[in-house]
């Protein structure tokens, strides 16, 4: 599963940061990768990347910087399943000549300031420093000390060791070639941004168009751990950082939920004072089991993440239509209590002559009824109930159907057992193998077959001929021991010179199709031999 934290930037931060990264140059990309396999990104390439709206591609030597000093620090964590990046294991190679003194210093800062913290906590906090930093080399903090977030004023004090990894370790040495592979990196999300832009504007009914003010901002981190997207809102700016991953396809829902914020947050911003009447509804969210903490104590962000996440689970529904209840129950339950709501009116929309979904926010968001809404808990519980059960059920065909593999497991191996000891001429052993299994399954035909060819061999003749008839006529005989059963039958039938009923059984076995083992070609012979 990925992981998407999305952190806001308090505002005064948000314009002193955005006024620093506007005056960032992007580093020259070198004339030659440094290193083999890297392949450089033409202009041509780089100018249609930059030509979609409102999304700026970057290369960021601050998160590079801050990530290889956080790989250094001790940061090892990586998703469940995967290897770290081709990228991360080079760059963790090329800094193993660090002094141990920096090293050291790194070890000691992280250590002292994990704070109990999850790793994805912890590497949150550090991408979230990395974009308040100014250019390289200085990474002088670039915000004052009182507009830094909560999460990253413990940690302050790292970035004073990045800059001094960044002249020691050689970093800005390093940096071109990694940029190379960066710039590839985000040069293969281009298909996958322009799909999902594509979708999303086709289902609000409006064109691709330049907002002055706004923009998403995609930046790689190939030395984090894999499968791991990190989205914060600076100023105007939607930083979306994005961890090393096979396919770019695979973060096209991450990059979604941001493009929907994108388009929506403004338009939430105008039109969210009709739901201020409603923000006692804030406790049925915090009620829920799997609220996230950043929406314990924000109505306006419970009811944008509602939307968002309605959003999103519309674009890309499952074609499996009984999904789409449970994955409704599921934002429900983390808190977003308005997504079903939203959900249920989106088919009025797509129905009505409304120009576009920005034009449907204002009647959506007057539509907001809070009894349906407190409805929804139990509607959620009764979905939660028949999953249960259905869970349970499913659980006990589950374990009816391992019991039933166990015992026909342990009837073919009676069955096994009884066949060996026929070869070896133990035939009351035998015996009693075949009948132990008949009392646990009194229909299996091979067990009737082999009493049968017992009873023949101890010239029980017609014993046999009996146990031969339960074979032949029982559903579950294969065709050959049908067969071979009905042989048997007629040649002990010729024996007693019943020739009319011997050549019956013959016939009836010359008649038989499939893999018979020689049983038609026996009968074929034993019925010439009738008189």
């Amino acid at each position: 599963m990925r992981t998407i934290c999305r952190p806001v930037l308090v505002l005064p931060v948000l314009v002193a940061l955005t006024a620093g990264l506007a005056a960032q140059p992007a580093p020259a990309a070198p004339q030659r990768p440094a290193q083999t396999g890297q392949v450089q990104r033409p202009e041509a390439s780089r100018q249609a990347l930059e030509g979609l709206a409102n999304v700026r591609f970057q290369a960021d030597v601050r998160v590079f910087s801050t990530m290889a000093a956080l790989n250094l620090a001790g940061f090892d964590f990586e998703s469940a399943g995967h290897e770290k990046s081709p990228a991360r294991q080079a760059l963790r190679q090329a800094l193993t000549g660090v002094s141990p003194d920096i090293r050291a210093r790194l070890q000691a800062f992280y250590a002292e300031h994990r704070r109990n913290r999850s790793d994805i906590d912890q590497l949150a906090s550090y991408l979230s420093l990395a974009l308040l930093l100014g250019n390289a080399p200085d990474f002088v903090l670039a915000v004052e000390k009182r507009n830094v977030p909560e999460d990253v004023v413990p940690i302050l004090g790292f970035e004073e060791l990045v800059a001094e990894l960044y002249v020691k370790g050689n970093l800005g040495a390093l940096w071109p070639r990694y940029y190379a592979v960066y710039e590839a990196e985000l040069a293969s999300y281009r298909p996958v941004l322009v799909e999902l832009i594509r979708d999303t504007l086709s289902y609000f009914k409006i064109p691709p168009r330049i907002v002055m003010d706004r923009q998403i901002v995609l930046i790689p981190d190939l030395l984090g751990p894999k499968n791991i997207v990190n989205a914060r809102n600076v100023g105007t700016s939607y930083h979306v950082i994005l961890g090393p991953v096979d396919k770019p396809g695979d973060n096209k829902i991450q990059l979604q939920h941001e493009y929907l914020h994108f388009l929506l947050d403004p338009l939430i911003e105008k039109y969210g004072s009709l739901l201020h009447r409603y923000e006692n509804l804030l406790n049925l969210a915090q009620n829920q089991p799997n609220i996230k903490p950043e929406y314990q104590n924000s109505f306006m962000m419970v009811v944008t993440e509602s939307l968002v996440e309605a959003l999103i689970l519309r674009l890309n529904r499952p074609p499996e239509t009984e999904k789409i209840d449970p994955a409704l129950v599921s934002l429900y339950r983390r808190g977003l209590i308005f997504a079903p709501f939203f959900y249920r009116a989106f088919p009025l929309y797509e129905k009505s002559d409304m120009s576009t979904f920005p034009s449907y926010i204002e009647p959506l968001f007057q539509q907001v009824d809070e009894g349906k809404i407190r409805e929804d808990e139990k509607w959620a519980a009764g979905i939660e109930e028949r999953l249960r059960a259905a869970t349970a059920g499913q659980r006990q065909e589950a374990a009816a159907q391992e019991e039933s593999a166990r015992k026909r497991a342990a009837q073919r191996e009676l069955l096994l057992d009884a066949e060996k000891l026929m070869r070896g001429g133990q035939l009351q052993p035998a015996r009693e193998k075949l009948e132990e299994l008949l009392k646990q399954n009194d229909s299996d035909a091979h067990a009737y077959f082999y009493l049968a060819q017992i009873s023949s061999q101890e010239k029980a003749f017609d014993k046999a001929f009996e146990l031969y008839g339960r074979a032949a006529g029982l559903p579950t005989a294969s065709p050959s021991i049908r067969a071979w059963s009905k042989v048997r039958m007629g040649a002990y039938l010729a024996s007693r010179e019943q020739y009319a009923e011997a050549r019956r059984h013959f016939d009836e076995v010359a008649a038989m199709s499939g893999e018979l083992d020689g049983a038609k070609e026996r009968a074929v012979e034993l019925a010439k031999q009738l008189p």
